[in-house]
């Protein structure tokens, strides 16, 4: 995931220090959030190399309904931003 992140363009800069920051913490967030968040901001992200590495890491680390809810949340936050 490290390599992935830090292969992202400059101008996603903000989105490759926050997804870094959660990627590395594990003591606040518990895994389903951790992971869940990290799927939602992928798929909100558009970076489709960043989405198939989040949900084959959160596949490995969380129960299915966990991926799919952040895919539930990311769909929610592109209406938010659309609207």
């Amino acid at each position: 995931m490290d390599t992935l992140i830090d292969s992202l363009p400059d101008y996603a800069k903000d989105l490759k220090l926050n997804y870094s920051s959660l990627v590395r913490q594990d003591t606040v967030l518990t895994d389903a959030q951790r992971w869940g968040t990290l799927v939602a901001c992928a798929i909100a992200s558009g970076n489709q190399r960043l989405i198939g590495a989040a949900v084959a890491e959160a596949s490995a680390r969380v129960p299915a309904n966990v991926v799919e809810a952040a895919k539930g949340a990311a769909a929610i936050m592109g209406m938010n931003n659309v609207f």
